[in-house]
């Protein structure tokens, strides 16, 4: 984690290899090698065995294909589940998604988007190559709609910088980035997790996988 970032309390970082910045607070720390420059422990730091559990941070088979979905700038769709070959949104376009499976080839989101995730149940958005939301953007679920759960196959699961982000990723084999800025709640799990300078990570969702 990057200068100021911040984690509140009853949440956890956890890897092999933790770098907390100058400025950083965070509540709980478990890991084997541990960096810490003029950053805050509020609670316990410990050693972690690693994986936490058999089924850590897995995926369900990816399967993507299909029609593309290509947002123009500012332009404002909604889809239904199923499978896609490439998500592309605008800078400024909102993309509404119905709950449910979405099986999808690859995801770019430009500056100022939104891709809001509507209630009425439970959604599953796998994304078999890189999911990549860039500056300014909102990622999650509606009012009171369950926030996504988003499985990654590919290197990059990033969100870009001031992005806010309400979502769980599970993205074993990816670099998971939170940009500049950025708010993110709900579990992360992946090879490895950046975050820039002033972020702030939260899980608040009781259920989280």
């Amino acid at each position: 984690m990057g200068k100021n970032g911040f984690m509140p309390d009853a949440t956890s970082v956890t890897g092999k290899k933790v770098k907390l910045g100058a400025g950083t607070s965070v509540f709980d720390l478990r890991a084997d090698l541990v960096s810490v420059k003029n950053a805050v422990i509020r609670d316990t730091t410990s050693t972690v065995v690693l994986p936490l559990t058999s089924a850590f941070c897995t995926t369900p088979a990816f399967a993507c294909g299909g029609a593309d979905v290509l947002l123009g700038v500012g332009e404002h769709r909604a889809i239904t589940p199923g499978p896609y070959r490439n998500i592309a949104v605008g800078e400024g376009a909102t993309l509404d998604l119905a709950p449910g499976t979405y099986d999808v080839c690859s995801v770019t989101a430009g500056r100022g988007t939104r891709m809001t995730f509507l209630a009425g149940g439970p959604t599953v958005f796998k994304v078999t190559n890189t999911l990549r939301i860039l500056d300014q953007s909102f990622f999650g679920p509606a009012s009171g709609a369950l926030r996504p759960v988003v499985y990654v196959g590919g290197p990059v699961a990033s969100f870009g910088s001031y992005d806010q982000a309400i979502t769980h990723v599970i993205a074993p084999n990816a670099k998971v980035g939170v940009g500049l800025g950025a708010t993110y709640d709900g579990a992360i799990c992946g090879r490895d997790l950046k975050g820039a300078w002033r972020v702030t990570l939260s899980c608040t969702d009781t259920g989280a996988p």
